[in-house]
């Protein structure tokens, strides 16, 4: 399980439009967190593509090294895509399996002057940052074993009264949910997972023993559970949801309508419906045709705001008049001006879609439109 260098994360960015690198400044250091926007299974086929989840690295500043910081490979729901077909993983041995919490991702980076910051997959700075700091305050255990392992990167899931998103949890706490080699990417144990959350004085994530199939049985009828991790002994994880809580987003009933399948791909909760349709299936073909169109669209549009951004800041010298009357025709000028001082760009243009797509017709009608350049 190796990670990609930082030369090989930059190249897989620049061959893909569904990666990209945020660059900023924490804490003092220059740091480049790698992840994708939206995405499909064939986008991931270099396999270390699937690391870049949040990957960030830091350049120490001492030695000029980029320090590597790995969150979770991205995996996928069982059924979801061809490496994940029951077909392909039913016989291979298990080595856990963990509930899914109903959280948010956060890792603890230990940065070269030895300080702790958290991160989620995609910011430094937002809500969830901000919970787990005033949570670290009064949790000093957590701090000082990840300072005394500083060649692991610490995995947590953020779960909170104040972070809902279907399970109810009756208070903020970090729950241990992975560890990982920084070098190797190696992930730790469960039996280490355990010994460190001891250590800590935090809860990890349940594990238990169950079967491929046991727990297939067990998603028809179990509620009030997200589901679960498994990690098969070769490296690769899966997620399993609960029946209970794909009905409780109620993602099942709008397959049919566009502008919510849409929608869906857009807000990337359309994971949880792949793992639910049968493999070929019409539906199945459907959805995914619909991915791939939206995919596409939404990746370009993003990076070409992103270059109308760096010519503003570049041929035309930050001069707002010449670039306005040069390029305010442009389908995302207003948010390219609005995002001048800010990364964001792809979260805008995500919500600009929802709107322009919150209609049944105009999705259909976008939809022709793309389906129409690519014949």
């Amino acid at each position: 399980m190796n990670l990609p260098t930082y030369k090989e994360a930059l190249e897989i960015t620049e061959n893909s439009e569904a990666f990209y690198v945020q660059r900023g400044v924490i804490e003092g250091y220059v740091y480049a967190m790698f992840n994708y926007r939206l995405a499909m299974e064939k986008d991931f086929i270099d396999n270390k593509a699937w690391e870049l989840r949040g990957l960030t690295y830091i350049l120490d500043g001492e030695t000029g090294d980029w320090v590597c910081y790995p969150m979770l490979t991205k995996f996928l729901n069982l059924n979801q895509g061809l490496t994940t077909q029951y077909d392909v993983v039913k016989d291979k041995e298990i080595e856990s399996v963990e509930y899914k919490e109903d959280g948010s991702l956060i890792s603890l980076l230990v940065l070269p002057n030895g300080k702790v910051v958290p991160k989620t997959k995609m910011s430094f700075d937002n809500d969830q940052t901000t919970m787990v700091k005033k949570w670290l305050l009064n949790t000093p255990s957590v701090e000082k074993a990840v300072k005394e392992n500083s060649n692991s990167t610490f995995l947590f899931e953020l779960v909170s009264p104040k972070n809902k998103i279907v399970l109810k949890y009756n208070k903020t706490e970090l729950r241990l949910l992975q560890v990982r080699n920084t070098i190797s990417g190696q992930y730790a144990s469960s039996k280490m997972i355990w010994e460190h959350s001891l250590h800590m004085g935090i809860n990890s994530a349940d594990c238990f023993v169950k079967t491929l199939d046991e727990l297939i049985e067990l998603r028809e009828t179990l509620e009030n559970v997200e589901g679960w991790v498994v990690k098969f002994k070769d490296g690769q994880f899966i997620k399993i949801k609960t029946e209970w809580y794909v009905a409780a987003h109620g993602l099942m009933d709008d397959l049919s309508q566009e502008h919510k399948v849409i929608a869906m791909i857009l807000e990337d909760t359309i994971d949880d419906v792949l793992g639910e349709l049968e493999n070929g299936s019409e539906e199945k073909v459907e959805i995914e045709e619909i991915m791939g169109l939206v995919d596409v669209y939404y990746n370009h549009r993003v990076d070409k705001a992103y270059a109308l951004k760096e010519l503003y800041l570049t041929t035309f010298n930050e001069v707002r008049k010449d670039f306005a009357i040069a390029h305010s025709k442009s389908p995302d000028f207003a948010v390219v001006m609005k995002n001048l001082t800010t990364d964001g760009i792809a979260g805008a243009i995500r919500d600009r879609m929802l709107i322009e797509l919150s209609h049944l017709e105009k999705a259909r009608e976008f939809l022709e439109t793309l389906r129409g350049e690519d014949a």
